[in-house]
């Protein structure tokens, strides 16, 4: 089954509806048995604002990492794909592509990657940035602050056989991530 986000009557429902078709996808992770089920969304890649398929880089890479942000334009979200930024050559000799994920649109991401954005990043990243406009995705791995509708940050590592392998979700926003440990982990799955 793959799950959609880029549909215009998805994006216009409240963080609190749901679809029964989807119910599947609401369900805690502990209930689960860690699959990840595909996705399709818009990001803003290679300078484009492109629809991503999970399934498509699984068969390009041993692991995807996704990372979970709340927003763009705020200090943290600046910080955090920083971080990312400064160890993707790291990422890439594992065969491990990270994502920037977070519930702003694709056209959000490019404006943030945009020199001309005040408070954004002025370049654009190797790696994708994923639009969870519907907040499918968010629910899924659990991670979305039904207050505000954003992710909370956190860490997911998935394989190629869809099963995530490691997760993390830092208490302190300030706390960076580890990525000595994720990229070990990215490294390992086979």
């Amino acid at each position: 089954m793959i799950v959609t986000t880029t549909n215009t009557q998805e994006r216009k429902r409240s963080v609190h509806d749901l679809d029964e078709d989807l119910s599947f996808l609401f369900q805690k992770r502990s209930c689960m048995t860690n699959l990840v089920p595909d996705f399709e969304c818009n990001a803003f890649y290679q300078g484009q604002v492109v629809d991503i398929r999970l399934s498509n880089l699984l068969e390009q890479y041993n692991s995807v990492v996704l990372f979970f942000y709340e927003r763009d334009f705020t200090a943290n979200s600046l910080r955090d794909v920083e971080q990312v930024r400064e160890h993707y050559d790291e990422f890439a000799a594992k065969n491990s592509l990270p994502i920037m994920i977070s519930t702003d649109t694709a056209m959000v991401h490019r404006g943030f990657c945009s020199t001309e954005a005040q408070g954004g990043l002025s370049y654009q990243p190797e790696f994708p940035m994923l639009g969870d406009t519907t907040r499918l995705i968010t629910r899924h791995f659990d991670v979305l602050n039904n207050d505000t509708g954003n992710a909370r940050r956190s860490v997911f590592v998935i394989d190629h056989h869809h099963k995530v392998k490691y997760s993390f979700m830092p208490l302190d926003s300030e706390q960076p991530f580890s990525m000595p440990v994720i990229l070990s982990i990215a490294g390992n799955v086979v």
